[in-house]
């Protein structure tokens, strides 16, 4: 697969959409197969995100059929419940 035959698409703020087509690569034509059971032809999947993203730092990279899409959670959509431990209570921090 090319990188020219994939979209990745961020779709409000906790999709992304993955759309693309695999050609047919085989040497013999499609209607001289019995079998054939590599998949090709147009593929769509849409991932469903726990946390909102920010759709600007959104990286995708393709290499060696190995798809990466790395993204940013929204800085608001992070929430950090910390509560400090009573000095002298015996525990180690960590």
């Amino acid at each position: 697969m090319r990188p020219s035959d994939l979209r990745v698409s961020i779709v409000g703020d906790r999709q992304v959409v993955l759309e693309g087509e695999v050609a047919y690569r085989h040497p013999l034509p499609r209607e001289n197969l019995a079998l054939n059971e590599c998949t090709y032809g147009p593929f769509s999947r849409t991932v469903h995100l726990p946390l909102p993203v920010d759709a600007a730092g959104v990286a995708v990279n393709l290499q060696d059929g190995v798809l990466t899409v790395d993204m940013r959670v929204r800085a608001e959509a992070v929430h950090l419940h910390w509560q400090p431990k009573e000095a002298g209570s015996g525990e180690r921090p960590g």
